[in-house]
């Protein structure tokens, strides 16, 4: 089964995990993806936080809009890996 790029992958829609450089603040993120509308920032810890915006452009533009930006190591869209996963009963 080939890889399926990132942009083919199931995610969540308007969300991205956006991975900033070392002692760079999560201002960077306001100011670098306001004008698509945020509606939450959230640390996760390691300098990485999950970002929810109200207008997506997809992983693509999202990637392009921190090419020469030093601040921003990396963004990638929030992948879902599996839902209802068979097999396991919650209880």
């Amino acid at each position: 089964m080939p890889v399926m790029e990132v942009e083919e992958r199931a995610r969540v829609p308007g969300e991205y995990l956006v991975s900033l450089a070392t002692d760079t603040s999560e201002e960077a993120i306001v100011d670098r993806y306001s004008q698509l509308g945020i509606k939450e920032v959230n640390a996760l810890g390691d300098e990485t936080y999950l970002l929810v915006l109200a207008n997506d452009p997809g992983p693509r533009e999202m990637t392009r809009l921190i090419d020469d930006d030093f601040r921003f190591r990396l963004v990638q869209p929030n992948i879902i890996y599996w839902v209802n996963r068979p097999g396991r009963k919650t209880d």
